[in-house]
C-alpha cells in the first residue's frame, strides 16, 4: 500500500512519465491472469472475460499491468470469491 500511495505521489508530481502504448486488452489481461492460473483451478472457479469486439488500447501498459496485477493479484485474495456476492 505504502509502494501505491508513493507511485500516486510520484505521478501528482511529474516525476512518472506515462508512455502512451497502444496494445491489446485481451492479450495483456490474459497474460496477467496466466500467472494466477494454478490458484483460479485449485479455487474450483472457472474464470471468463468478455472483451469488446475492438479491444485495442492505448495507455501506459505498465501502470495499466501494475492495476490489473492489484486487483487479481494476493492482496485480493476475495477476488475469486467475488461472484459469490454479487
Amino acid at each position: 500500500m505504502v509502494n501505491n500511495i508513493l507511485t500516486i505521489s510520484k505521478f501528482e508530481n511529474g516525476l512518472i512519465t506515462v508512455k502512451n502504448e497502444t496494445f491489446s486488452l485481451a492479450k495483456e489481461i490474459g497474460g496477467i491472469l496466466k500467472l494466477f492460473e494454478n490458484e483460479i483451478n485449485q479455487s474450483g472457479r472457472n474464470l471468463s472475460i468478455q472483451y469488446p469486439r475492438q479491444d485495442l488500447m492505448a495507455t501506459d501498459k505498465e501502470l495499466f499491468s501494475r492495476v490489473v496485477l492489484n486487483i487479481v493479484g494476493k492482496r485480493h485474495p476475495n477476488i475469486l470469491r467475488m461472484k459469490e456476492k454479487y
